[in-house]
């Protein structure tokens, strides 16, 4: 990231002309026809008859004064008494009667004109030079930034400080269209960078191991094991590798729409306690991702995957513990902080207008175990997102919401909670996986899953957003991840539309928390591109989402499983209520 500098300003100094007056007394006088005198040449003309404007010289005279009213001024000089004269030929007789003081009042007044002519180049002069030197001094500025940060990208090795051409002033960032969440043939094509700015070790295990050792589980022990200074190191290597600006290309060319990307609350706030984690640049990285998203038309999801205390015990939270402390009022204060700097932090990024959503927190876990909730954290969680909705909505950012592991009827469960609300700004989000946990190669059972899913999301107050899926199952053909792919990306259009988990998984050659071979695969849409299982678009789709891309592409892909989208069933009103087609399914 370039960052600002400060153009200076060079003060200028003006060269002021300044006149001589003849010495003269007040013994006799020459008058002067002041009406003779040109309008811009009053305030030069006038300081050598009296010191003053012309207009004043009148005012001067007293109302019995030969000179009152009559418009003519007085200057005095020293000379005999002269008889008196008739004032017959005017100004003309006169210059003719003393043509050496006509000729010195002619010097003086054309002296006066070229001195303020001059005076007026010279600024003009010396603004050009100045704007110049200035030029001169940001090119210098940004030249050795360039050379300090990048190294000297000039092929003669110039760094800019002979340059004298002024600079094109960037071109102005123009805004995407605001997302539009309630419009049913908009869909979310996407893909999360999981792994990329939150570490989790089961994507990439023998890295992971081999830079924090057999025995780190998750972020917190990569901080705590290798310290602020090796962890910086590690980390933008890292993030140097695991992607670049030329891959969003690709995702272009696969269709894509949207970036997830995961980042970790103390990118945000300070730590505090003993909490190791260290800031690595992570935001830098994440406006690195908005600038490359805004380039292609793409937007971008932010999502806040690990939370103060964890918010799960998992290590997609940071800190693999039995003891989640995310539910405490201390760590659920630090976690309204969080929003509230990532609200700030977001509106300060001059590519802003990518943002489609906010994820408060990830997959936050207020169950007991696996098979009961646990009533005190869904109270807790309520009254959270109750604050994160109010915050964002306020900001126009719109909230994506996890449901926790609910035991039971998850979407019937939340239902008061989004009723009443703009469902533009609120998104159930469900991470479905209906082929693992466990494996299976039950293909009926995997295809009825994924529908019950679609005919759920139809007639829910706010749309369904399905933020993470993926490919993984028990059958490990490319045909058949082809088609289990094509069936949940048809099925997660019957709402929202839904982002794949995740841009890059490698094969682990010594799992411990890893999948093993394929299974890991399934979960990498880069490789899953190369294999030839994630469709591409015969041409590129628009960017404009209003032109709707994705829909159309999803479409010609055939009904799937499930059956087609549905697209006139797909309503939402504003405040959240039901729809006609989910009344059967109310819980009252």
């Amino acid at each position: 990231m370039s960052g600002p500098y400060r153009d200076s300003f060079n003060s200028q100094s003006r060269g002021h002309f300044q006149e001589q007056q003849p010495q003269h007394n007040n013994s006799s006088s020459l008058y002067f026809d002041q009406t003779l005198d040109t309008p811009d040449r009053k305030s030069e003309a006038g300081s050598w008859y009296s010191g003053a404007p012309l207009a004043d010289v009148a005012a001067q005279h007293s109302s019995s004064s030969p000179l009152a009213g009559t418009g003519r001024g007085a200057m005095t000089y020293e000379k005999a008494a002269l008889p008196q004269r008739s004032e017959r030929g005017g100004f003309i007789g006169w210059c003719k009667r003393k043509p050496c003081l006509a000729l010195l009042l002619l010097i003086l007044l054309l002296a006066a004109i070229g001195g303020a002519v001059g005076g007026a180049l010279a600024a003009m002069s010396t603004n050009k030079d100045s704007d110049s030197s200035n030029s001169n001094s940001a090119a210098d500025t940004i030249g050795n930034h360039n050379n300090n940060s990048n190294g000297n990208h000039n092929n003669n090795g110039n760094t800019g400080t002979n340059t004298t051409k002024n600079e094109p002033a960037p071109a102005p960032i123009v805004a995407l269209q605001a997302w539009d969440w309630t419009d049913p043939r908009q869909k979310v094509m996407g893909v999360s960078l999981g792994n990329y700015l939150c570490l989790e070790r089961w994507l990439d295990e023998d890295w992971f191991r081999s830079v924090a050792g057999p025995d780190s589980w998750d972020e917190w022990d990569l901080h705590q094991n290798l310290g602020p200074q090796r962890t910086a190191e590690v980390l933008a290597v890292h993030q140097r590798n695991f992607i670049q600006e030329s891959d969003f290309d690709q995702l272009v060319e696969y269709g894509l729409n949207t970036i997830r990307v995961p980042i970790p609350f103390w990118s945000l706030i300070p730590t505090t306690g003993n909490e190791p984690y260290h800031n690595t640049s992570q935001l830098d990285r994440l406006a690195d991702v908005m600038q490359w998203s805004h380039k292609r038309g793409l937007y971008v999801i932010v999502d806040l995957h690990s939370m103060p205390g964890s918010q799960s015990g998992d290590q997609a939270s940071g800190h693999n513990t039995s003891s989640p402390q995310f539910w405490t009022s201390a760590n659920q204060a630090r976690s309204v902080q969080t929003i509230q700097a990532l609200i700030q932090w977001i509106n300060n990024n001059p590519y802003k207008s990518v943002v489609s959503a906010v994820t408060p927190v990830n997959e936050p876990r207020a169950q007991v175990g696996f098979h009961a909730n646990d009533a005190e954290k869904l109270a807790i969680l309520r009254t959270f997102y109750q604050r994160s909705y109010s915050l964002l909505s306020a900001a126009r950012l719109p909230m994506l919401f996890h449901p926790s592991f609910y035991v039971g009827d998850a979407l019937d469960h939340w239902a008061d909670f989004v009723t009443g609300k703009d469902p533009n700004m609120l998104i159930y989000s469900v991470h479905p996986y209906p082929g693992f946990f466990p494996s299976t190669s039950d293909v009926d059972a995997m295809t009825s899953a994924v529908c019950t899913h679609a005919r759920n999301s139809i007639g829910y107050p706010v749309p369904v957003m399905y933020g993470e899926w993926s490919a993984i199952s028990g059958i490990e053909t490319n045909s058949y991840m082809r088609r289990y792919y094509t069936t949940q990306l048809t099925a997660w259009s019957w709402s929202a539309g839904g982002v794949f988990w995740t841009y890059k998984a490698p094969q682990t050659q010594t799992p411990v928390l890893a999948n093993t071979g394929l299974q890991e695969t399934m979960f990498s849409f880069k490789d899953l591109m190369d294999m030839g299982v994630i469709p591409k678009p015969a041409s590129p789709l628009s960017s404009n989402p209003k032109d709707y891309g994705a829909f159309e592409f999803i479409q010609s892909l055939g009904g799937g499983a499930c059956g087609p989208i549905p697209t006139s069933q797909i309503r939402w009103s504003n405040p959240a209520s039901y729809g006609a087609a989910y009344s059967g399914r109310r819980r009252r």
